[in-house]
């Protein structure tokens, strides 16, 4: 509900959220502080369409599991978590951790469509822990084209890591913890000025800010 309030701030040509008198815009930088990954340590997820989950994981059971839906392949959500409950009877912890964590990217990080694993999300699972690759990139990406995607379809199809949206708006423009409705939501967002949110917040504190690129006195923006 939330975040349905705040989807209508959407500017899809600024790609961002503009408000009365202000714009605003999720950063590289600050989901790389709330998932808590820092970019520096590690080298960015690119897809490879990798479908198989490893030699922890036999070849056979995946292709026994995997279906297509909606024009995309993957695994249903409700045969992992029957595998998950299997390898715990059986005690077999590392393969129970790897199924674990690809429901977590699945249901959180990647979320694509209900109660479905597709293979973007078991590819970047597997880039994190095969290659220790860092998803923060993707996932801010992905939260871009599902806000296109929203836009274009009139609010439907708010597909991705909602949560991260969610405490990213939280932090910046509200600061109690009282319980509303959507048209409350809607009122709170429409009445934000330049001066009632928060500009700089605590957890995102840097030692190291970026000015410039190259020749350029600021910073281009892609796509602008």
């Amino acid at each position: 509900m939330t975040l349905s309030a705040l989807t209508q701030f959407y500017d899809l040509p600024l790609r961002c959220f503009t408000f009365k008198d202000f714009q605003l815009a999720p950063t590289l930088e600050e989901y790389e502080r709330l998932l808590g990954i820092p970019l520096a340590k590690s080298p960015p997820y690119f897809p490879r369409g990798i479908t198989l989950l490893g030699p922890r994981v036999p070849e056979s059971k995946v292709l026994r599991q995997k279906k297509n839906r909606y024009g995309l392949e993957g695994i249903s959500r409700a045969s992992l978590e029957e595998r998950l409950q299997q390898l715990q009877r059986e005690e077999n912890w590392p393969t129970f951790i790897d199924v674990y964590g690809l429901l977590i990217y699945d249901i959180i990080l990647f979320p694509h469509i209900e109660d479905y694993v597709d293979l973007a999300a078991i590819d970047a699972f597997l880039g994190k822990r095969d290659r220790g690759e860092n998803p923060v990139l993707s996932i801010l990406a992905n939260m871009y084209y599902t806000l296109d995607y929203y836009y274009r379809k009139n609010g439907k199809g708010l597909r991705c890591c909602t949560s991260l949206l969610y405490l990213w708006m939280t932090a910046h423009l509200f600061h109690d913890k009282k319980q509303q409705v959507k048209v409350e939501w809607v009122t709170r967002l429409d009445e934000a000025t330049e001066k009632t949110i928060r500009w700089y917040l605590q957890w995102n504190e840097r030692e190291s800010v970026i000015i410039k690129c190259e020749g350029f006195p600021n910073i281009p923006i892609m796509g602008t």
